[in-house]
């Protein structure tokens, strides 16, 4: 970092795993603080970009939802893609008093800096989509990690096996119970049924569905958290689960799904963290 910080940057762009239980963004980011009026962070979970617009009040914050279908095989040697490949992009606004994140809305200085990004990506030949409430489109996407991602890594299983024909009925369940338990917290702090939809949990599980309930139609597809447990690597167990469950403290919805899968997570991120 330090001999990228010998100049002043348009953008500088996070794509690093979000585990702050290890090494929070902006310690990652360092000298490249002072380096941009603008940061862009295209990660996984809720809350991460909190700790880097205390770190930096007056810049502004970018981030956006990567889905994109890809695991990596070969002993993580190769980089296998599927079909999916989307990327929603918006502007964070400032943190309100209270230190707590804004629901929507966009200031000035965001939609400059959201639009030149976008010219950029469009330039280079990729077709960003544009929101102006990212952190309900980031809501929205923890609704597979949070569910899919979790159970995977807890049973240590792709997507194949959850959708087994003998064991999606209990699967159903738990998958569904999860998103749920997601959409609640959401509704508490905010995010409308207009922006987050109740029918998007069956819009996830039916997407879900139509890709991986037959082994024969493709290849066994493994969530990121998963194949950083299967590396020896630390999970982003904190933005994915452990945040929901703090903001859902906070405004006192009950989510027992989620503080059993969050249980099951830290015992293993310990272990990891322990290596690290």
């Amino acid at each position: 970092m330090e001999e990228a910080a010998d100049q002043e940057y348009d953008f500088v762009i996070g794509c690093f795993k979000t585990i702050p239980d290890l090494n929070p963004t902006p310690n990652l980011l360092g000298p490249l603080l002072q380096k941009t009026k603008s940061f862009v962070l295209i990660q996984n979970g809720i809350g991460i970009e909190c700790d880097l617009q205390r770190a930096s009040p007056k810049a502004t914050v970018i981030s956006g939802c990567a889905w994109i279908d890809c695991t990596l095989v070969d002993n993580y040697r190769t980089l296998r893609h599927g079909g999916l490949n989307k990327l929603v992009i918006g502007a964070h606004l400032p943190l309100s008093s209270n230190g707590q994140a804004k629901l929507d809305g966009l200031n000035e200085d965001g939609e400059k800096a959201l639009r030149l990004l976008c010219d950029t990506f469009h330039k280079g030949g990729f077709e960003p989509t544009e929101t102006g409430n990212i952190v309900a489109e980031r809501w929205r996407k923890n609704l597979w990690n949070a569910a899919f991602s979790t159970l995977a890594t807890l049973s240590r299983a792709d997507l194949f096996q959850i959708y087994a024909k003998e064991l999606w009925e209990i699967n159903h369940v738990v998958v569904k119970g999860l998103m749920n338990e997601v959409v609640s917290v959401a509704r508490a702090i905010g995010i409308t049924e207009e922006l987050l939809p109740s029918s998007a949990v069956d819009d996830t599980i039916g997407y879900a569905y139509t890709q991986y309930s037959d082994p024969t139609k493709g290849k066994p597809f493994k969530p990121s958290m998963l194949v950083d447990l299967e590396a020896g690597r630390p999970m982003e167990v904190e933005g994915i689960v452990g945040e929901v469950v703090r903001q859902a403290r906070e405004v006192g919805v009950a989510v027992p799904r989620l503080e059993t899968a969050y249980a099951g997570l830290k015992i293993l991120q310990r272990r990891l963290l322990n290596k690290a």
